[in-house]
């Protein structure tokens, strides 16, 4: 089935039926939207590589904003470890899904 024949306002995937209806809501809520291409780098959103969730330089920023005596030194390590799983929680994390498969 050729995809591209389908008529944009009913076609059923995530772009136009999750992403983009957040981002509107987003934008509506005045908040700053970095609305890409299908094809991008890391560098255009602010990250080194895909398999980061936070953009770390934008959460530094934003932490600044609304902790205006945090000293860089300060912000560094929490965007570390605030970005991060440690190998502890993704124990407890394996421990408690294995958990749940072997009680349902």
């Amino acid at each position: 089935m050729d995809r591209s024949k389908t008529p944009e306002h009913i076609r059923i995937d995530e772009r136009n039926h999750v992403e983009k209806p957040l981002l509107d809501q987003l934008a509506g809520l005045q908040w700053d939207i970095l609305d890409l291409d299908k094809i991008q780098t890391p560098q255009q959103t602010f990250r080194d590589n895909f398999t980061e969730v936070v953009m770390r330089p934008m959460l530094r920023e934003q932490l600044k904003i609304i902790n205006p005596w945090l000293e860089d030194a300060q912000g560094r390590p929490f965007c570390t470890w605030g970005t991060t799983i440690g190998w502890r929680y993704r124990r407890e994390l394996k421990r408690v899904s294995v958990f749940r498969e072997s009680s349902s």
